[in-house]
């Protein structure tokens, strides 16, 4: 058996691709980040029965994944919520005799866990592509510009000796140096360049991962607004939001500015906005947003009850441009055969930060021409 860790609506469909190869001989663990419990149905809703032999839903997950300097300290029962992920994942194991482990998001306590566990039971465990993170080393992708200060830096250091001193399994919370995979599995085989792997690199093949399902479509919000879109003879612009201020990369007042700005250049005559917010941006952010365009016929938010990848909606929404700062959507389009113009605005937000300062140079070394690097800042 072949157990997955999804934490994600992409990591599933990827994970999903991946397990098909040997259907029912698949065992998923599904948990989601906190507050996103509609990624669970989105799981359940894009899942193929053929291909599961069993999936657990891990609500504990959510928690770990959620503890930080900001909250350790409320953070009582941290030890038993380790031990008891632990427990869960040690069973299944077992249970299903499990030969191979396949993770998504390196970075997170929960799957820097479950890597933990396999290398002492001497399991070998994958890495599969969650989005342009996974191009990024260590060092990258953890600057932050607002978090990087030599006091939260001690503060962190000595966190980090409590809880090692505490828990069972230390490294697992703030340790985030690189870890060493059997296979990566890639969109862009040839763009990878982390030196983290002992087999070799594997190509993911988009067009045969996010095939269209139209029942899943329609369960997305945004199906809703397909008709309106069809009988416009405007210009559609997608613009994909980010986490940026959420992960401490850019202020939050600094990113919504950003952001209105460049979509204030657009004419509304000419142009439809599509506004698609980041499932991991906060409320508050996106209502802000919003507030600035209310009652702008050429501006409009679909919400994702349900999320799945958006690239399933691309071939339905005949968008004629994509804008974006760094999501893998921007990327992506390349492999999907659709002509569609991408506009990264990462140069732009990485005037106002180190940490998304780093990620421009690393990614456009990666990927120099497979976007249009905005470089241009009115503002």
């Amino acid at each position: 058996m072949k157990l997955y860790s999804i934490s994600s609506p992409l990591i599933f469909y990827f994970s999903q691709s991946i397990a098909a190869d040997n259907p029912n001989n698949n065992i998923g663990f599904f948990w989601n980040v906190s507050g996103k419990d509609e990624h669970i149905e989105s799981y359940n809703l894009m899942k193929d029965n053929n291909i599961w032999f069993d999936t657990i839903i891990c609500k504990e997950a959510s928690l770990l994944n959620n503890a930080s300097i900001k909250n350790i300290i409320k953070f009582r029962d941290l030890k038993e919520v380790i031990d008891n992920i632990k427990n869960n994942i040690e069973n299944l194991l077992i249970k299903y005799k499990v030969e191979e482990v396949f993770i998504g998001n390196r970075f997170s306590s929960v799957d820097r866990l479950i890597y933990s566990i396999c290398k002492k039971n001497k399991i070998p465990i994958n890495l599969i592509e969650d989005g342009m993170s996974n191009y990024l080393s260590s060092k990258v992708f953890n600057e932050k510009t607002q978090i990087n200060t030599a006091l939260n830096k001690k503060l962190k250091s000595y966190s980090q000796r409590i809880f090692d001193f505490i828990i069972s399994e230390p490294n697992v919370l703030f340790n985030q140096s690189e870890l060493m995979f059997n296979n990566i599995y890639a969109v862009f085989p040839q763009q990878y360049s982390l030196c983290n792997f002992s087999n070799g690199i594997k190509e993911l093949k988009l067009k045969d991962s996010l095939k269209k399902n139209k029942d899943v479509i329609k369960k997305n919000g945004v199906y809703k607004i397909i008709p309106q879109l069809e009988d416009s003879k405007k210009k559609k612009v997608l613009f994909l939001s980010q986490s940026l201020s959420e992960d401490y990369l850019i202020s939050q007042e600094k990113e919504i500015e950003i952001i209105c700005d460049y979509i204030n250049q657009f004419e509304p005559e000419v142009y439809t906005i599509l506004f698609k917010p980041h499932p991991r941006d906060s409320k508050e952010k996106v209502k802000k947003i919003v507030e600035k365009f209310e009652n702008k016929r050429f501006f409009i938010v679909f919400n994702n009850d349900i999320p799945i990848p958006i690239e399933l909606l691309l071939g339905e929404l005949n968008i004629d441009e994509i804008v974006g700062i760094w999501s893998a959507t921007l990327f992506y389009t390349s492999k999907l055969n659709i002509d569609i113009k991408t506009v990264s605005l990462l140069p732009l937000f990485s005037y106002y930060s180190s940490g998304l300062k780093l990620r421009y140079e690393y990614m456009k070394s990666l990927f120099p021409n497979d976007v249009d690097w905005y470089n241009e800042y009115k503002g």
